[in-house]
């Protein structure tokens, strides 16, 4: 029987294709859009944009991942932050955590030794920078927009536009609703 010795090529080259195919399956994020959205569990129904290749070099779509936690920008341990309407056709950045998250998210501790699954995404509703009015109008400000809605908070004023035609404006130690001030307001 003959003995056959492996050069250092062939050993690469396993190496190589072993880390390929381990990497084959760890996610780290990716575009998505929203499928369903249920506000009382702040979870979606989520389909990656984009296809697979299978081994073969066919291209199929990624699958809809469920129950994907919502994340909205938030602090203060929980009592400060922002909300806003999440509709199907909406785009996320879908963010897959090194380590399973459905028992750090019930508050006990796991065995689970899964890393980067697409079991284990939550997204942040966002991608929408062009559509953005605020941000090219307003580039040093706080805004808030809805629905052709707008907040405005600079550092010394705020203002506030809704689509009614209502207008309120806070600052220099006046408030200013539709034009009429209430310091400088005076009834005949």
């Amino acid at each position: 029987m003959q003995s056959r010795v492996q050069t250092n090529n062939e050993f690469k080259s396993a190496i190589k294709e072993w880390i390929k195919k381990g990497g084959e399956n760890i996610h780290v994020s990716m575009i998505g859009k929203i499928e369903s959205y249920n506000p009382q569990t702040n979870r979606a129904s989520i389909t990656p944009v984009g296809t697979m290749t299978c081994p073969d070099w066919q291209e199929i779509p990624y699958p809809t991942i469920h129950n994907v936690p919502i994340q909205y920008p938030c602090g203060n341990g929980g009592k400060s932050g922002v909300t806003f309407p999440v509709k199907q056709g909406d785009t996320c950045i879908i963010i897959f955590a090194d380590h399973q998250i459905e028992n750090f998210l019930s508050g006990e501790k796991s065995d689970d030794m899964r890393n980067h699954s697409m079991n284990d995404a939550y997204a942040i509703p966002t991608l929408f920078s062009d559509s953005v009015p605020t941000l090219k109008s307003n580039p040093n400000d706080v805004c808030m927009f809805h629905d052709g809605a707008l907040i405005v908070l600079k550092s010394s004023s705020m203002t506030i536009n809704l689509t009614d035609g209502t207008s309120v404006s806070i600052g220099g130690g006046d408030l200013v609703v539709n034009g009429i001030s209430v310091v400088h307001h005076v009834h005949p």
